[in-house]
């Protein structure tokens, strides 16, 4: 049995740590690339 029997796709995790500052600019940069999902958290 494949993976795509069930469904699964593969995935990528990219973790970005960065300023406050450029969180437009990573949104940006996300869209611009056609990320399925983002999060973005301020710690």
């Amino acid at each position: 049995m494949t993976n795509l029997a069930f469904g699964v796709q593969h995935a990528v995790l990219i973790t970005i740590i960065g300023e406050t500052v450029l969180k437009d600019r990573i949104v940006k940069l996300l869209k611009s690339h056609n990320v399925s999902g983002y999060t973005i958290s301020q710690v």
